[in-house]
């Protein structure tokens, strides 16, 4: 999924540049308990109140010449916040997660003075805040 218009921020530390983001993945899971008890006819599944997502998305930033484009991609994972709270806004409305963490930044090959970045975030669910 491309979303244009997208911003996300990390601990306040935007993430994503001028030019949008692609590959878009969001994945929920919900951890859910199962209980039965001996010579029963059916089990009862309930919510045990612990959920989690897992977003994934390549930003691409726009440099103004090689060696800020270079400078970045060398000091970026080093100089990134790991943990905090995620916003991620689309046409003004804003989603927050009030936990999140980095798990993983692959930077891509360079076209021109394009930079595309990959995140791996894990964080508490979105909740619409604005």
């Amino acid at each position: 999924m491309r979303i244009s218009s997208a911003t996300v921020t990390l601990a306040g530390v935007a993430l994503t540049g001028d030019v949008g983001i692609t590959g878009l993945s969001i994945n929920g899971q919900h951890v859910a308990g199962v209980f039965g008890g001996v010579g029963a006819s059916a089990v009862k599944v309930a919510g045990r109140g612990n959920s989690s997502m897992s977003i994934a998305f390549t930003a691409v930033r726009e440099f103004a010449s090689d060696a800020a484009l270079e400078q970045f991609a060398l000091s970026h994972f080093g100089t990134l916040t790991k943990s905090g709270a995620l916003v991620f806004t689309v046409s003004g409305t804003s989603y927050t997660a009030s936990t999140a963490a980095v798990e993983s930044v692959s930077i891509g090959e360079p076209v021109g003075l394009l930079l595309p970045i990959t995140y791996s975030i894990a964080c508490s669910p979105l909740i619409e805040t604005t």
